[in-house]
């Protein structure tokens, strides 16, 4: 995995938003929150090592609709959200953040699958996980390269509770079944 360099990341950025993945959804298409064929997918990016903020993560859509992404909303700084994602497999893909000095794109180890891959065959919540960024010790002239590890801390119920806090203060009509599934889930996370 590597650091991208500022140009990239420019053209990156712009192609997302033409194509509208700083949404919920991919563009020109609206969901509903409370659609019970859709699945809310959520995990954690620890950045606190990396030189940037976590300010959108991508997850790509493989089947059935290859070349297909879903963007998510950012929680608390960490957490990353999508609550229309349909069946199929997925994995998160790219993630970005910005410093004082540039916009960086990460890739998540997207040259094949990754751990947050999932199949979704029947709509509800899933976690992907959490993981922290890792910088690799790289020569002097090299590229800035990382890996992503699996992180222990905040455990799932952590990241679960702040998910729900958020959903009930954002919106209770709206995200009512996330609300009801993120109960549901913390009950069985005790």
């Amino acid at each position: 995995m590597t650091r991208k360099t500022f140009h990239s990341s420019l053209l990156i950025f712009i192609f997302m938003v033409f194509n509208g993945c700083f949404l919920f959804q991919p563009r020109g298409k609206q969901y509903d929150p409370k659609d019970p064929t859709r699945s809310t997918v959520y995990g954690y990016i620890d950045l606190k090592d990396a030189p940037t903020s976590l300010d959108w993560v991508l997850i790509k859509q493989f089947l059935p609709k290859p070349e297909q992404y879903w963007s998510t909303k950012i929680i608390d700084n960490n957490i990353f959200v999508s609550v229309v994602i349909p069946k199929g497999s997925f994995q998160v893909y790219k993630f970005g953040g910005e410093n004082l000095f540039t916009k960086i794109v990460y890739d998540f180890g997207t040259s094949g699958r990754n751990r947050t891959a999932i199949r979704i065959k029947k709509p509800g919540l899933i976690f992907v996980g959490a993981y922290k960024y890792q910088k690799v010790k790289t020569g002097f002239f090299e590229q800035d390269k990382f890996k992503m590890i699996h992180s222990k801390s905040p455990s799932e119920r952590e990241i679960t509770k702040k998910l729900l806090k958020y959903f009930v203060e954002e919106d209770k009509v709206k995200y009512s079944r996330q609300i009801k599934m993120l109960k549901r889930r913390l009950r069985r996370l005790r």
